[in-house]
């Protein structure tokens, strides 16, 4: 499975506004591009959130000179904060997803 990513989701947007100006939408184009729009400040957040995060930890860790112990804790650390964005991501895909159906069942009415 391809996960999503902001830079993704800018292209999925760019592409389904050009499709919507020149030729129109279906409600699932229309459907989809409003997932994305929602995404993206999420992906985005996220994004920079973890760059922060583990980059600060991954430069303290590299400026430091540790005990193999101390490396240890401080790279689990990140790697706990990298599976926690990664498990956020997941959340707010399948949030997308529900909405997505719930905008699809609407429509179908």
């Amino acid at each position: 499975m391809n996960k999503l990513t902001a830079e993704k989701c800018r292209e999925w947007i760019e592409i389904l506004e050009a499709l919507e100006s020149s030729e129109g939408c279906s409600s699932s184009r229309v459907s989809h591009l409003e997932a994305y729009r929602i995404a993206l400040p999420i992906l985005e957040r996220q994004d920079h959130e973890k760059s922060i995060i583990a980059g600060q930890l991954e430069a303290v860790r590299d400026s430091l000179n540790l005990t193999p112990h101390q490396d240890a804790i401080i790279s689990c650390a990140i790697d706990r904060l990298n599976l926690l964005t990664s498990r956020t991501l997941e959340l707010s895909r399948s949030l997308i997803k529900q909405q997505e159906r719930a905008i699809n069942q609407k429509g179908e009415q």
